[in-house]
């Protein structure tokens, strides 16, 4: 039996190659190790490998209560749990910490074992669960302050209370500490802090935590990235179900109707209910008499009493007939305005293409770029506010950035004109142009702008 066989040099294993390639038959080989990546492939190909399990803490536990029985050892139940968790699955390493302690003298109780082993008192990381649970940053590091003071290492503090939120996950997800390897004390507490805390916060705890861990060995001051860290998971507040959140939204947008309806419209609302059946009977004969009026009926309906419903729908509707033909007769003088150009309250088209180009050379001066792609654009008409512009199939480019800055042109319109002017880019078809009348834009070579970037980095318009 070669124990630590990883340890081996490779001329040792060089040595050994021969013989395991064809072993005597009255010889066993066995490599112990718990680096197995560390043994070279030549042997182990040469070798059947067995992976050893973790002997669960309980079983450790009871191994190292037969053997102090034996040796007339005095021990805590609690504190054989320490020594079995502090092993990590280990017996071995189980049996030499409990000969550890032994040797300090005395019985081997918990306060023992965290003074040789330098362990936190488990009741502590209880207490640090509920303080972080209840949001008291001020017992928090009251908490971290105590276990610093008793000598407790820092990444071990930190280490510890992963420890302890990993079993309370596993109740929360358990249902129940029955399957916990646990001593019988602490059962209880963790079955009070898994009725107190969600298994959200469970998790939320253990990843700020393990974050915490890989940090503590680049930082300077441990402590205080501890106490930074734990202090904040004092103050960030319990998670919240998302479906719970859905039903109390629901539950208040069903409520707030009746809340807001009470003081107000609270003798109303059986009102509105009666007036529903007379307009059953009545929305056919509406609907022959007045067509175009019946989608506004709900609006005109809605403030006249009961008993006036009835006499207000029959005044009110001769006028809305008779008012019918009043309304048709002034589309046409408003479409034919449109279309002149006329505009009463601002500007008309024949203003707007007279100032055209001062209003370009405005927004030259604010957007040089933006002045060049107005430039190439036709005057189509305006109407009701609504300035057109026309662009060619190719220039349907230009007419995307003046849409998309048509705030700036916009603005530069209400200054020019007295009224903002919006701006609505169109491609012509078939090359028709409008506005004859408008001079041919000059070509971009003519701008001092464009000709002094040019002339500068040497550049040519493509």
């Amino acid at each position: 039996i070669i124990d630590e066989g990883h340890m081996l040099s490779t001329a040792a294993f060089n040595a050994l190659l021969k013989t395991l390639e064809e072993p005597p038959e009255h010889v066993v080989f066995i490599f112990a190790t718990t680096e197995v990546q560390s043994v070279p492939d030549t042997i182990l190909s040469r070798c059947q490998r067995f992976n050893f399990r973790r002997i669960p803490t309980g079983q450790i536990a009871d191994h190292l209560a037969a053997i102090a029985k034996a040796e007339q050892i005095e021990v805590e139940e609690g504190a054989l749990h320490l020594l079995a968790s502090r092993a990590d699955g280990a017996l071995r390493d189980a049996e030499s910490l409990l000969d550890q302690v032994a040797s300090f003298g005395g019985e081997v109780s918990k306060q023992v074992v965290g003074q040789v082993l330098g362990l936190v008192d488990r009741n502590l990381y209880f207490e640090l669960v509920g303080a972080i649970h209840d949001a008291s940053p001020e017992r928090v590091l009251e908490i971290v302050t105590r276990a610093i003071d008793e000598g407790a290492d820092v990444e071990e503090f930190v280490h510890g209370l992963v420890e302890i939120l990993r079993q309370l996950l596993f109740v929360k997800v358990q249902g129940g500490t029955d399957k916990l390897d646990v001593a019988a004390e602490d059962r209880s507490r963790y079955e009070q802090l898994a009725a107190d805390i969600a298994a959200e916060d469970v998790l939320r705890m253990m990843q700020s935590l393990l974050d915490l861990a890989a940090d503590l060995r680049r930082s300077v001051q441990p402590r205080f990235r501890v106490e930074i860290a734990l202090v904040h998971l004092a103050l960030m507040g319990r998670s919240v179900d998302v479906g719970q959140l859905l039903r109390r939204l629901q539950a208040l947008e069903g409520a707030a109707p009746r809340v807001q309806g009470r003081p107000a419209a609270g003798p109303a609302a059986p009102a509105v209910v009666e007036r529903q059946e007379p307009s059953v009977a009545q929305k056919p004969r509406v609907q022959q008499e007045l067509p175009p009026v019946a989608e506004k009926s709900p609006m005109q309906e809605e403030p006249p009493p009961i008993g006036e419903r009835p006499a207000a729908q029959k005044q009110a509707s001769p006028p809305s007939v008779a008012e019918r033909p009043a309304v048709t007769n002034q589309r046409p003088s408003a479409s034919g305005a449109a279309q002149s150009g006329d505009n009463a309250d601002g500007p008309s088209f024949e203003d707007v293409r007279q100032g055209w180009d001062d209003l370009v050379q405005a927004v030259r001066d604010a957007k040089p770029s933006l002045a060049l792609f107005l430039s190439g654009a036709t005057l189509l008409g305006l109407e009701a506010n609504v300035l057109k512009l026309g662009f060619s199939a190719d220039d349907r480019f230009a007419m995307t950035q003046v849409n998309k800055n048509r705030d700036s042109v916009e603005e530069i319109c209400l200054q020019k004109f007295g009224r903002r002017l919006r701006l609505e880019g169109v491609i012509q078809e078939g090359g028709e142009t409008v506005a004859e009348e408008k001079a041919p834009p000059p070509p971009p070579q003519s701008d001092p702008t464009v000709r002094s970037v040019l002339d500068t980095f040497d550049g040519e318009l493509v």
